[in-house]
């Protein structure tokens, strides 16, 4: 994914299924050790890279949509005059 990033390559990413929110839902009211936060913490390095790095976004629904602007926009990465993301590195 990085290295697609910094080339000419336009990348799409489907977002449809939010792999480390469905992390932290199962692991909800499992003891600490039996918790494997070292997948959920692999798999918020790959949304955060898809979130930084992807030049469009595909989303299942409004509500995912929201949960992606919302994530890019922590990221710096709304551009409001244009109503675009913005490409990495610019």
């Amino acid at each position: 994914m990085v290295s697609l990033a910094g080339s000419e390559v336009r990348v799409v990413y489907d977002l449809y299924d939010h792999v480390p929110h469905e992390l932290m839902a199962a692991a909800r009211g499992r003891p600490v050790e039996a918790r494997d936060d070292l997948q959920l913490i692999r798999q918020r390095l790959v949304l955060e890279t898809v979130l930084r790095t992807g030049d469009a976004l595909v989303c299942a629904s409004e509500r995912q949509r929201d949960l992606s602007l919302g994530a890019l926009g922590a990221l710096g990465r709304l551009n409001q005059e244009e109503r675009a993301i913005r490409r990495f590195g610019t």
